[in-house]
């Protein structure tokens, strides 16, 4: 009360503490919000001194989208002459933000490297490489160029920037679209030069690697003895997965005492979290998948007893279906595709005006109506006139219908009177309205000038009639009930309520039903994954593990959807922080490594006991759980069970010799040579030591990916150690 008093008493004292409190509040609210004083920190990352703004980052990213879609709109158009613009999926923008990443993070690494070498791009490298262009980048600018002017060259490339301004005029008074679509173009063109640079640098240092890569006759003669080298040898092995992993025992003291021989495998030079994550799928119940199949079974009554396309195309937007109705009428393999197959499958022996029973399957409740057939032209061949707007449009209609050559109007316009056939898998009815003007050209009768947009067109032939159909489909995707949903999460935050310790979250979580897993070492560069899988709101669960969360503590759950619209509830525990340096002995990683090599090594011992006296291939046979096998015909380059220290062994055995008590990677082995011959082929130096370079190149270039390992653009296991020791990362992206 005294102190209150006092302040009373003295209003500047008042003003001041107030003004301290305030600024502490500030403080608090900048520190927590990731703010500066002046303003929310916008830095997305760091690598190897090069730091790289949110701003910055997000432009790279929809430059690269552009280019993408751009380069993709003019291999189409190539291929099949089509004016095809096509948007990047939801999957490929993501591809594409981690690419624009990771490119950032290794040009920091090899512009580094190549500053080191001397290594620099010059002025006439860069000319060079547009007049015979080897980079994406140049390429690009190579396919601008031809499909602008029939010119793949750099000349060609250059006309379209040059008459760009010019072109787009002429292109925005015809075609608005179009005019966007070439306002892109130039946008790709000069973020792909602005790229060509940088490409140009990865470029020649890549190429000093690759021809790096060197061996030596020695070398080669002894890969060409190992690959001309024959066996036929018999094998018998006791696996040490014959000793159960919870009979052999492994001392916190002894992984200790063996830490420092394997400690350089644990360097991670960021902060890593041990994580614990369940990840909660809400599927639909079986009460939700019976409620929608009686839903789409009342909507195929409902479809049997009209006929009307307009009441059809109200009763299918009134539905769950995935499939819109529009009343087109398409060819029959218009419906071969996964979604559809069942409708493609039914159509030539359903009558006009039939409907498909209700089926369910694990994904769709599913009904369709065979509405009508027409039998329609595949092809038209077509010219036309662009107009610059309606107006325009009707002028020129009633100039053809008094008698107007088509050519002395294209003239005029300065347009040229050409034909074009154009593709036409489907067929639109015409809207009742206006006889002359048509919405789709399928429509048009022949040798009859009419309107189509802002366009004077006119069908001059047909070729290649077939049946064409028109179908109403509900394809109504099994989905949760909020009933269901509700559930689920109830479920979750009584759980995570009930197990607020991060070390038995695992254990009680498996315990509970749900599927618990592990992120050991997770950095803030692995976000990406977990957001892929989980959905955006998986970000905030990465926010509070980086930013909030302390070891031992459990978050609250949190709701998302990913990009394949599924409903994921993730909870996730946080065990324990490493700042960076070296993984410490007790963390999860290093002792399941460490005591899993121990382990082994005590079983190696443990049969090596009961082997020790055996003498003969007989002799191992009958011991308890050998595994007994001939290989016929392999080459000491083929090594047997991926095991080159078997390998080494039947390298140095003679013909009929048995060896045993071997101590391989997998078990304990013995092995006798039956028969052992040699190719008769010729040694060449120059060719043997080209193999082995050339295979020493697929080992550091190749990648792996889901379909296997392929040749990749880096030398991925020598950039990934580059980037790891040097490069000081900081990847602030979840944050934002």
């Amino acid at each position: 009360m005294a102190a209150l008093q006092t302040l009373r008493s003295k209003p500047a004292l008042l003003m001041s503490v107030i003004g301290g409190a305030l600024l502490l509040f500030i403080i608090t609210m900048v520190m927590e919000n990731n703010s500066g004083l002046f303003g929310v920190s916008d830095e997305a990352g760091e690598a190897f001194g090069n730091e790289i703004k949110v701003n910055d980052l997000e432009t790279k990213i929809s430059e690269e989208q552009n280019l993408q879609e751009i380069a993709t709109f003019l291999n189409n158009f190539f291929q099949t002459g089509q004016m095809d613009y096509q948007r990047l999926t939801e999957e490929q923008r993501a591809q594409i933000r981690q690419t624009v990443w990771d490119n950032f993070v290794n040009h920091g690494a090899i512009e580094q490297e190549a500053n080191k070498l001397g290594l620099i791009v010059t002025d006439a490298e860069m000319q060079a490489a547009l007049k015979t262009p080897t980079t994406f980048e140049a390429q690009f600018l190579m396919m601008v160029g031809q499909f602008a002017y029939s010119n793949p060259t750099i000349e060609g490339y250059k006309k379209f920037i040059n008459e760009f301004d010019k072109q787009l005029a002429q292109i925005s008074q015809a075609n608005p679209d179009m005019a966007e679509l070439f306002v892109n173009i130039k946008r790709a063109c000069f973020y792909a030069e602005a790229k060509l640079k940088s490409s140009l640098l990865e470029q020649k240092y890549l190429n000093l690697i690759r021809t790096s890569y060197t061996t030596n006759p020695i070398a080669a003669k002894m890969a060409f003895d190992e690959e001309n080298t024959l066996l036929t040898v018999a094998v018998s092995a006791i696996p040490y997965t014959t000793i159960p992993d919870d009979t052999v025992k492994v001392s916190d003291d002894e992984i200790k005492a063996r830490y420092d021989e394997f400690k350089a495998n644990f360097f991670t030079p960021m902060e890593t979290r041990n994580v614990k994550v369940i990840d909660f799928v809400v599927n639909p119940s079986t009460a939700d998948n019976q409620n929608l199949i009686k839903e789409v079974k009342a909507l195929e009554d409902t479809l049997r007893k009209t006929s009307s396309m307009k009441d059809i195309a109200t009763i299918v937007s009134g539905s769950k279906t995935t499939i819109n109705y529009n009343q087109a009428y398409f060819k029959k393999d218009a419906f071969k595709e996964s979604q559809l197959m069942e409708v493609y499958n039914q159509l030539d022996s359903m009558g006009i005006g039939s409907v498909s029973a209700t089926k369910s399957d694990a994904q769709f409740v599913t009904t369709f109506k065979l509405v009508d057939r027409k039998n329609t032209a595949d092809s038209l061949n077509i010219r036309s006139l662009a107009a610059r707007d309606a107006k325009q449009a009707d002028s020129l209609l009633n100039a053809l219908k008094g008698g107007a050559a088509w050519g002395d109007l294209a003239k005029k316009l300065g347009q040229k009177d050409t034909t074009m056939w154009q593709a036409t898998p489907y067929y639109v009815a015409q809207e009742a309205g206006d006889s002359s003007k048509y919405t789709d050209p399928c429509q048009m009768p022949l040798n009859t000038p009419c309107i189509l947009g802002n366009y004077v067109v006119e069908v001059i032939g047909t070729k290649g009639n077939s049946d064409k159909y028109n179908v109403a489909v509900i394809k109504c995707p099994i989905e949760y009930s909020d009933v269901t949903y509700s559930a689920a999460l109830s479920r979750l935050n009584d759980f995570v309520a009930n197990h607020k310790d991060a070390n038995k979250f695992e254990e009680e979580g498996k315990k509970a039903g749900f599927t618990v897993y592990s992120l050991p070492a997770m950095t803030t560069s692995d976000y990406m994954q977990f957001v892929n899988v989980c959905g955006d709101g998986g970000k905030d669960a990465v926010r509070w593990l980086f930013d909030e969360a302390k070891p031992g503590q459990v978050s609250n759950v949190y709701e998302s959807r990913n990009a394949k619209d599924e409903s994921h509830l993730v909870a996730v525990a946080l065990v324990s922080v490493s700042d960076g340096d070296y993984l410490p002995w007790d963390h999860e990683v290093v002792k399941n490594y460490i005591s899993g090599i121990i382990r082994q090594e005590k079983k190696a011992e443990m049969i090596l006991g009961k082997t020790k006296n055996v003498k003969t291939m007989a002799d191992m046979k009958k011991i308890q759980g050998a595994q007994n096998d001939t290989l016929q015909n392999i080459s000491l380059a083929q090594v047997p069970y991926n095991d080159y220290k078997l390998a080494g062994s039947l390298a140095k055995a003679q013909k009929g010799q048995f060896v045993g008590n071997i101590k391989a990677g997998t078990g304990i082995f013995a092995i006798q040579v039956i028969e052992k011959t040699t190719k008769n082929k010729t040694f060449n130096a120059s060719v043997e030591m080209a193999k082995i370079e050339s295979r020493k190149l697929y080992e550091n270039f190749a990648t792996q990916s889901m379909y296997g390992r392929q040749m990749g653009q880096y030398p991925t296991a020598f950039l990934n150690e580059l980037i790891m020791r040097n490069g000081k990362v900081k990847d602030n992206r979840y944050k934002f």
